[in-house]
């Protein structure tokens, strides 16, 4: 029988059964896929992550790091922004940590990245 044959290329039919070998060799080019498709997501974006805030990333990091109570916070969210609150609590939270342009831009990073993971990981899930 062919390689190539669809018959071999079909992983749902019970007749088709991988080696022990097979299935190894496909768990690590996935894991090794997912390593570099992260290691050149992140370096995408960290490239220029200290440059100055645009417009738009000054109004959210003034309502990271304003001095508002949690209510005045989601009033200005809703008023300026018009969406969901998460991000911006999420980012309130993270300020904490620190208030330059690099380090508010690395929670969007984080978060992109670990998206980007599970979106990966739910694709590989739905083979």
């Amino acid at each position: 029988m062919d390689n190539l044959s669809p018959k071999r290329l079909s992983h749902s039919s019970p007749e088709v059964e991988d080696s022990p070998l097979e299935r190894q060799v496909i768990y690590y080019r996935i894991h090794i896929t997912l390593i570099l498709l992260l290691v050149t997501a992140a370096a995408l974006r960290l490239v220029g992550l200290g440059a100055s805030f645009w417009y738009d990333e000054v109004n959210v990091a003034d309502q990271a790091i304003g001095n508002y109570l949690f209510s005045e916070r989601l009033e200005i969210i809703e008023k300026w922004r018009g969406a969901a609150p998460m991000y911006d609590l999420l980012l309130w939270q993270w300020s904490k940590l620190g208030t330059s342009e690099y380090v508010l831009r690395l929670f969007s990073v984080i978060i992109s990245i670990l998206g980007l993971a599970a979106t990966f990981f739910s694709w590989c899930n739905s083979f």
